[in-house]
């Protein structure tokens, strides 16, 4: 089991070395045509941050506070 309040302050660093290209042709349609989104476990808020751009309202919850503090604003 990962504790994710502890790998909390390096979790972001993946995002330098991988743009995650197949996984967001995958779900980058979802979403599409609605104005709120609701991610559960969005952890550091990475694709929330993906999804914002297009206009739409975004929440997510994440059970590690320390995902939420170390993720984009």
């Amino acid at each position: 089991k990962v504790d994710y309040d502890q790998v909390a302050p390096t979790y972001r660093a993946r995002d330098t070395y991988d743009d995650y290209a197949e996984v967001e042709a995958r779900i980058g349609g979802i979403g599409t045509g609605c104005r709120s989104l609701l991610e559960v476990g969005c952890g550091t808020g990475y694709w929330l941050t993906r999804f914002a751009h297009a206009g739409r309202r975004v929440v997510g919850v994440d059970p590690s506070g320390e995902m939420l503090r170390n993720g984009d604003d």
